[in-house]
């Protein structure tokens, strides 16, 4: 496969028997894995059982450059492996090229939405996943330098707040918010859904994008905005018959079927608050236009939850809440005297 800088070797592996918008132990059931490198002198590749490929590797310095007929097969049938081998000659030298490998998962659709199939964003920029790839290999240097802008900017302002372990945290958690989520949609109509990860596997939960805000505010407000609008949509087409936000867009990642019902596990007071902070913060940090439009087209769903928190947040109700682990609680709240048992003003 050509690109820029010259033609790709490609290896790919798709399930025999794809299942769509399914996974299997937190893994996509469809779709195709890409390994890709660039074509040089001393580049061998070959596919087939672990210890055959491993071994072909130490002790004859090259590959076979063939492929194992007998793949894919379940990953404890004789540990199919596929490697690429690079030669670079003797201990010390430099390489006659750089070595950049390609790692990724291409799937359409990338999830569903309320039972209608979504493609994934790229697609409406790349006519294939091969011309992405290609464009992805030849943009490898400059992805790295923007990259290492957003890292040295995030670890200088986290130990500038509070030292360096800090900032170590914030580098940890930054990857793993981006790590959560998938661009999806069109070029007018781009969402960003989030897969609950280590937990429940559910889409776009309220209370999972709330703890992520100070990730998509700091490096691009439209990314939050992005996270809110499939949870709006869908809280507004009135197929959320309660008064309170949904505690998430479907129980498996990545289906957003929704909760017609009113099921789900519902965090009334939790996940509406949630979603009033956070767009508000993302009023506070857009452009005024941005902001303005946002207003207006949400108004009516932002007033109903506002509505319903007055009443109900002083003395909450018996209900679920994040700690989901503790169960329902009523009055799941403490007074100013046992945030502050000494007397101390809070902060």
């Amino acid at each position: 496969m050509t690109h820029g800088g010259g033609t790709l070797t490609v290896h790919t592996v798709t399930p025999a028997a794809p299942q769509v918008l399914a996974e299997t132990n937190d893994y996509p059931s469809w779709g195709t894995v890409v390994w890709a490198t660039n074509q040089q002198q001393g580049l061998t590749f070959q596919s087939g059982a672990d210890q055959t490929v491993r071994s072909l590797a130490a002790t004859q310095g090259q590959l076979n450059n063939t492929i194992d007929p007998n793949m894919p097969r379940a990953i404890n049938d004789h540990w199919p492996v596929f490697a690429f081998n690079f030669a670079f000659g003797s201990i010390g030298g430099q390489p006659a090229a750089p070595v950049e490998l390609a790692l990724g998962h291409v799937r359409s659709p990338a999830v569903s939405y309320l039972g209608k199939s979504v493609p994934p964003l790229w697609k409406s920029y790349w006519s294939s996943w091969q011309n992405m790839l290609s464009f992805a290999y030849d943009d490898a240097v400059l992805a790295v330098q923007r990259a290492s802008v957003l890292d040295d900017s995030v670890s200088a302002a986290a130990t500038q707040t509070n030292g360096s372990h800090y900032a170590a945290l914030c580098a940890l958690a930054l990857r793993q918010a981006f790590g959560g989520v998938e661009l999806v949609g069109t070029a007018n109509k781009p969402w960003l859904f989030l897969k609950e990860i280590s937990s429940s596997g559910n889409v776009s939960t309220i209370d999972v994008i709330y703890p992520s805000l100070p990730v998509f505010l700091h490096t691009n407000p439209t990314l939050l905005r992005l996270l809110l609008d499939p949870v709006l949509a869908y809280t507004e087409s009135g197929k959320w018959p309660l008064t309170f936000c949904v505690h998430d867009l479907g129980a498996s990642y990545p289906n957003a079927t929704g909760h017609n019902d009113g099921g789900g596990e519902n965090m009334p007071i939790e996940e509406s608050a949630n979603m009033l902070l956070m767009a508000t913060a993302y009023m506070n940090f857009t452009d005024a236009a941005s902001a303005s439009a946002f207003a207006i087209q949400h108004y009516r769903i932002l007033k109903q939850w506002a509505d319903y928190l007055v009443p109900n947040t002083l003395m909450p109700a018996y209900q679920n809440q994040t700690d989901d682990f503790t169960g329902f609680i009523a009055n799941s709240y403490k007074s100013r005297a046992e945030r502050n048992p000494r007397g101390r003003r809070d902060g």
